[in-house]
């Protein structure tokens, strides 16, 4: 056998195995990926006393989706919440709170068949708006004024605090909400800081 034909033999081997290694890697990372799924947040469920006793802002309404209000925290997105009714809490017609962002998606289809929120809001460290307590378990389908619910007991406390809890029309809005709310705070006693140096520079131009 001479030179050349040990040489084709050579690199044909040299092929056959680069093929078998890639085909190899590529069966490991497809059976890696069917072992290992990928799971949304998962939250446990919360009884709906734990959810109502909790809450320091209660409210109706629904989402605007349209814009994203802010860069996300951990889990929580910010969007718009257009309100309806106050149950609980100091609130206009319009406040950001926030979603955990993989339940963005079926929230927005709900909206879309004529579904309310009935939203049971905290503070969380770290996140400026207030969000809903234990994700899911914090925002109650309501359609027609009537809760839906997949654990009948839990809806049924979650419909008995709707009528028997008072509620009132949420405040106009000042159209300053959310992050623009805290960009004004944080601007104001800049502003003043400004003009206060420019009192004293005219002070001491009149002065000299």
């Amino acid at each position: 056998m001479n030179a050349y034909k040990m040489t084709d033999i050579t690199n044909t081997m040299r092929i056959h195995i680069k093929r078998g290694m890639r085909n190899g890697l590529l069966f490991l990372l497809l059976g890696l990926n069917a072992a290992v799924p990928v799971y949304a947040t998962s939250w446990v469920d919360l009884p709906a006393e734990d959810v109502i006793s909790r809450a320091s802002i209660v409210v109706e309404g629904t989402y605007d989706f349209s814009k994203r209000r802010g860069e996300p925290k951990m889990m929580w997105v910010g969007y718009d919440f257009k309100v309806s009714k106050v149950y609980r809490g100091d609130v206009a017609t319009s406040l950001v709170a926030g979603i955990d962002g993989f339940d963005t998606g079926w929230a927005d289809e709900y909206q879309r068949e004529n579904g309310k929120f009935l939203l049971f809001l905290e503070k969380v460290e770290q996140v400026r708006y207030p969000t809903p307590i234990a994700g899911p378990n914090g925002m109650i389908q309501i359609k027609n004024g009537k809760v839906q619910h997949h654990d009948e007991k839990e809806g049924e406390a979650f419909q008995a605090f709707i009528d028997s809890a008072a509620h009132i029309m949420p405040k106009q809005s000042t159209g300053v909400t959310g992050d623009a709310g805290y960009l004004w705070w944080i601007a104001a006693p800049l502003v003043l800081i400004v003009f206060l140096f420019f009192l004293i520079y005219r002070f001491r131009r009149t002065r000299s």
